[in-house]
Protein backbone atom coordinates (compact mmCIF):
# COMPACT_ATOMS: atom_id res chain seq x y z
CA UNK A 1 0.00 0.00 0.00
CA UNK A 2 2.97 2.31 0.24
CA UNK A 3 2.27 5.60 2.01
CA UNK A 4 -0.53 4.42 4.33
CA UNK A 5 -0.07 6.43 7.56
CA UNK A 6 -3.16 6.16 9.77
CA UNK A 7 -3.41 8.10 13.00
CA UNK A 8 -4.07 6.28 16.25
CA UNK A 9 -7.74 7.34 16.23
CA UNK A 10 -8.29 5.81 12.80
CA UNK A 11 -6.70 2.55 13.91
CA UNK A 12 -8.82 2.47 17.06
CA UNK A 13 -11.97 3.11 15.01
CA UNK A 14 -11.10 0.23 12.67
CA UNK A 15 -10.58 -2.09 15.64
CA UNK A 16 -13.92 -0.97 17.12
CA UNK A 17 -15.66 -1.83 13.85
CA UNK A 18 -14.02 -5.25 13.75
CA UNK A 19 -15.08 -5.96 17.34
CA UNK A 20 -18.63 -4.74 16.76
CA UNK A 21 -19.04 -6.63 13.49
CA UNK A 22 -17.39 -9.93 14.36
CA UNK A 23 -17.88 -10.14 18.12
CA UNK A 24 -21.09 -8.14 18.43
CA UNK A 25 -19.79 -5.59 20.94
CA UNK A 26 -17.01 -3.23 21.94
CA UNK A 27 -15.51 -3.21 25.44
CA UNK A 28 -17.07 -0.69 27.82
CA UNK A 29 -15.89 1.10 30.92
CA UNK A 30 -13.14 3.50 31.85
CA UNK A 31 -10.32 1.55 30.17
CA UNK A 32 -12.33 0.31 27.19
CA UNK A 33 -9.62 1.28 24.70
CA UNK A 34 -6.97 -0.76 26.57
CA UNK A 35 -9.38 -3.71 26.67
CA UNK A 36 -10.03 -3.27 22.95
CA UNK A 37 -6.31 -3.51 22.12
CA UNK A 38 -5.78 -6.48 24.41
CA UNK A 39 -8.86 -8.25 23.04
CA UNK A 40 -7.81 -7.73 19.44
CA UNK A 41 -4.55 -9.53 20.21
CA UNK A 42 -6.40 -12.65 21.37
CA UNK A 43 -7.77 -15.48 19.28
CA UNK A 44 -11.45 -16.16 19.81
CA UNK A 45 -11.70 -19.82 18.96
CA UNK A 46 -14.30 -20.52 16.33
CA UNK A 47 -14.81 -16.80 15.71
CA UNK A 48 -11.59 -15.14 14.58
CA UNK A 49 -7.80 -15.32 14.78
CA UNK A 50 -5.90 -12.60 16.65
CA UNK A 51 -6.36 -9.33 14.79
CA UNK A 52 -3.21 -7.71 16.20
CA UNK A 53 0.24 -9.26 16.17
CA UNK A 54 2.42 -8.85 19.26
CA UNK A 55 4.43 -6.21 17.35
CA UNK A 56 1.33 -4.16 16.51
CA UNK A 57 -0.02 -4.52 20.04
CA UNK A 58 3.22 -3.19 21.55
CA UNK A 59 3.29 -0.23 19.15
CA UNK A 60 -0.35 0.62 19.76
CA UNK A 61 0.03 0.39 23.54
CA UNK A 62 2.79 3.02 23.41
CA UNK A 63 0.73 5.27 21.16
CA UNK A 64 -2.36 4.94 23.33
CA UNK A 65 -0.33 5.77 26.46
CA UNK A 66 1.01 8.90 24.77
CA UNK A 67 -2.43 9.95 23.58
CA UNK A 68 -3.78 9.55 27.10
CA UNK A 69 -0.86 11.53 28.55
CA UNK A 70 -1.15 14.27 25.93
CA UNK A 71 -4.90 14.71 26.42
CA UNK A 72 -4.57 15.02 30.20
CA UNK A 73 -1.23 16.77 30.73
CA UNK A 74 -2.12 20.32 29.79
CA UNK A 75 0.87 22.04 31.41
CA UNK A 76 3.43 19.25 31.05
CA UNK A 77 6.68 19.75 29.22
CA UNK A 78 7.00 17.27 26.40
CA UNK A 79 10.10 15.09 26.23
CA UNK A 80 11.47 15.65 22.73
CA UNK A 81 13.36 12.34 22.73
CA UNK A 82 10.14 10.48 23.63
CA UNK A 83 8.27 12.35 20.88
CA UNK A 84 10.95 11.36 18.37
CA UNK A 85 10.62 7.72 19.47
CA UNK A 86 6.83 7.87 19.09
CA UNK A 87 7.18 9.44 15.66
CA UNK A 88 9.35 6.49 14.64
CA UNK A 89 6.72 4.14 16.05
CA UNK A 90 4.11 5.76 13.78
CA UNK A 91 6.42 5.37 10.79
CA UNK A 92 6.95 1.67 11.61
CA UNK A 93 3.36 0.87 12.69
CA UNK A 94 1.71 0.74 9.25
CA UNK A 95 3.73 -2.27 8.04
CA UNK A 96 2.75 -4.74 10.79
CA UNK A 97 -0.77 -3.29 10.96
CA UNK A 98 -1.22 -3.73 7.24
CA UNK A 99 -0.14 -7.37 7.59
CA UNK A 100 -2.56 -7.82 10.50
CA UNK A 101 -5.48 -6.34 8.58
CA UNK A 102 -4.65 -8.41 5.50
CA UNK A 103 -4.68 -11.54 7.69
CA UNK A 104 -8.14 -10.72 9.13
CA UNK A 105 -9.41 -9.91 5.62
CA UNK A 106 -8.23 -13.32 4.43
CA UNK A 107 -9.93 -14.98 7.39
CA UNK A 108 -13.21 -13.22 6.63
CA UNK A 109 -12.97 -14.18 2.96
CA UNK A 110 -12.51 -17.84 3.97
CA UNK A 111 -15.50 -17.66 6.30
CA UNK A 112 -17.62 -16.07 3.58
CA UNK A 113 -16.77 -18.74 1.02
CA UNK A 114 -17.32 -21.56 3.54
CA UNK A 115 -20.92 -20.54 4.22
Amino acid sequence: MGAWRPGYGAIESALERIARTIEGSVPAGRDWNVALLEGMALEIEGVRPPVLSPTSLALLRRLLAFRHFFRHAYAATLDLRRLADLRLDMLVAPAPLEEDLTRIDQHLAQVATAT
